[in-house]
């Protein structure tokens, strides 16, 4: 999160297809909105929340083309 936060243009890969793309901040209402399907999808992580009193990071990717 920390290089996202200094460099924010990065690449992501979903199976083969690769693009790059910039990173964001969620918004409070973004990561209230995403919350908990990423709960959903790693379950873990509802729980680490619950162990802090600073909300985890939430990043938004906008792609900005092939990689």
């Amino acid at each position: 999160i920390l290089n996202l936060n200094d460099h924010p243009e990065c690449w992501v890969q979903l199976d083969r297809r690769k693009m790059s793309a910039v990173a964001r901040d969620a918004t409070e209402a973004e990561r209230n909105a995403l919350w908990p399907s990423l709960v959903a999808v790693f379950p873990a992580w509802g729980y680490f929340q619950k162990q802090t009193e600073r909300p985890f990071a939430v990043k938004i990717l906008t792609p900005t083309g092939p990689a």
